[in-house]
């Protein structure tokens, strides 16, 4: 057999340079990344009037292939993840939407600070879910979390600014949203629609149960009116949903693909009180939606003096802070007990309960004291306490005068 020729001025070849050890780590960021950008990502953010109003028998239904009734709902702990994903469009390979669902109705509001912040705000919606059931709770509870959405967005936006002084991200957030709802809408064109920055849908729940069935047509007409006040002046959309009426869900998916993943344009709308109501935002107006006895149809404080007046005072407490979130059971079937968690936990109510004990004791005691300012007229002087002395530092008496000499 031949021999290979020798190199030239009989030089051996160099070895081959050793491999380069593989980055398994990097290599697996860099699959998840290329997988990312194969994808479009939402978020659908989900609260509530009241514990048991409804949302998770709604999400469930939508999340669900088909539908159908949802049995052994049960109550959602703090917030609770869940997601789905859909096939892409173009050259994204698939759409994936993040919901979240708050539990606890208005009591655990601040923790929506959590899944909308600076990165998610340009692709989340919110779901604002009204117990019909509860009718006379219906208008506050829907004003809290439209105010709270707004307060959220205002903390997002001085982040934003505290970075970046010449951000204008919810400025523009809010421009797009008004161009959806209509840029030659006569109330969007004079102002009138405060459009929060992100979609906003709100379901009023259980439209067939028979608290709110069996109420009069002039009731139904109230609410109704008010709900589309607060979604229009708003610039969000309105939906009524029954777990037994099949037209109503596909209500609630159509506006969520819209809002989502940017499918389907409305062009009308069903605005009838006695029936499911489904209002597209911009397909309302302030001229329709006059009320006998609402002496301004612009004005909120106006819609909820008429509406309690039909139907009573809210029975919500909207504190928001430590008193309202205290008694919130975040595990009330001991689903995930752990001793030495537990008794940490126990260990820190104790601290606060006793914190909150001083603090209440020391604001009781700032208010039994009165403060300090100058004296009535024609009350007498006040005088100031005596201060005891150094008798070794106390000012020596005056001499005795000299003797006059006796005269002559």
């Amino acid at each position: 057999a031949a021999k290979a020729a020798p190199a030239a001025g009989g030089a051996k070849s160099a070895p081959a340079a050793p491999e380069e050890p593989k980055d398994v780590m990097k290599m697996v960021h860099q699959a998840a990344k290329r997988a990312q950008q194969q994808q479009r990502q939402f978020q659908a953010l989900v609260v509530g009037t009241h514990t048991g109003a409804g949302k998770t028998t709604l999400l469930d239904r939508w999340l669900t292939p088909g539908g159908g009734d949802v049995k052994d709902v049960k109550p959602t702990l703090a917030l609770e993840y869940k997601y789905f994903k859909r096939p892409g469009r173009g050259a994204v390979a698939k759409e994936v939407a993040h919901v979240w669902e708050l539990g606890s109705g208005t009591k655990l509001a601040k923790l929506i600070d959590a899944p909308l912040n600076e990165a998610t705000v340009r692709s989340t919606v919110v779901v604002i879910v009204a117990d019909l059931s509860k009718p006379q709770d219906v208008f506050q509870g829907v004003s809290f979390w439209l105010a709270r959405i707004k307060e959220r967005l205002a903390q997002i936006d001085k982040s934003i600014k505290a970075k970046t002084p010449a951000a204008t991200e919810i400025e523009k957030l809010r421009d797009m949203f008004s161009k959806r709802f209509g840029e030659k809408h006569p109330d969007n064109v004079a102002g009138k629609v405060r459009h929060t920055g992100m979609g906003v849908v709100i379901v009023a729940t259980k439209f067939d149960h028979d608290a709110f069935k069996n109420k009069s047509p002039e009731l139904k007409k109230v609410m109704a009116k008010a709900l589309r006040f607060l979604a229009h002046s708003h610039g969000a959309a309105l939906v009524y949903h029954a777990q037994k009426e099949e037209p109503t869900l596909k209500n609630f998916r159509d506006l969520m693909n819209h809002y989502l993943f940017k499918v389907g344009v409305f062009k009308s709308k069903n605005a009838s009180p006695n029936d499911a109501l489904f209002v597209p935002a911009g397909l309302d107006s302030f001229k329709e939606i006059e009320l006998q006895g609402v002496s301004n149809v612009e004005d909120a404080d106006a819609w909820g003096k008429v509406f309690s007046e039909y139907f009573g005072d809210s029975t919500l407490a909207l504190e928001g802070g430590l008193e309202a979130e205290a008694n919130v059971p975040l595990d009330p079937n001991d689903k995930y007990a752990e001793s030495a968690v537990d008794e940490a936990l126990k260990q820190s109510e104790e601290d606060l309960r006793l914190k909150r004990e001083a603090q209440s004791k020391e604001k009781l005691e700032t208010r039994r004291t009165p403060a300090a300012g100058p004296p009535a007229k024609g009350a007498p002087p006040v005088r100031k306490p005596s201060v005891a002395r150094d008798p070794s530092k106390a000012a020596a008496p005056p001499k005795p005068a000299a003797p006059k000499p006796a005269p002559p």
